[in-house]
């Protein structure tokens, strides 16, 4: 068995391409900086360990994130933190797959701030695994590197004054 203190699945999905992939790649390196013991996976149709954002695969394919939540089993995480525009192949399946992860579900959610339906889905996913879910609609320019995305990732913020 494999093992991970914590890993980042990161959606590379179709529905990620374009800008929305760009925003996610770029954000993603500046967090990685910062961050220790962490296990990056890519997921759209294949599930694909990484070593870093660099790395990302390019978006294509569609969301298999049940397949990705359960090839996470192997590696007993503590937490597990699911970057995605929440629009999963079977939301029920995911669902069901992260009821089986030892540690909790955490969720960065990065799409539009209008899709109700994938935003209900990413808070669902967090909450069902004691999580929490921070919203962020990267195209209207809202940042992963913000305050409470970093706080959720125990990463050092800027102090505010």
């Amino acid at each position: 068995m494999k093992t991970a203190h914590e890993i980042w699945l990161l959606d590379t999905s179709s529905s990620m391409s374009g800008d929305r992939y760009d925003r996610l790649k770029a954000q993603l390196q500046s967090l990685w900086e910062g961050a220790e013991r962490v296990t990056l996976i890519a997921f759209a149709t294949d599930v694909v360990p990484i070593e870093s954002p660099a790395n990302l695969p390019p978006a294509r394919g569609g969301t298999l994130l049940a397949e990705a939540l359960t090839f996470c089993l192997d590696y007993a995480p503590g937490r597990v933190v699911v970057f995605s525009d929440g629009e999963p192949h079977d939301e029920n399946m995911a669902l069901d797959a992260a009821s089986n992860l030892p540690g909790t579900v955490e969720t960065i959610f990065f799409g539009s701030s209008s899709d109700r339906k994938a935003i209900h889905f990413m808070d669902r996913l967090a909450r069902q695994n004691g999580g929490q879910c921070v919203k962020k609609d990267i195209l209207a320019g809202e940042t992963l590197l913000s305050y409470d995305v970093k706080a959720m990732l125990g990463l050092p913020a800027p102090i505010a004054l």
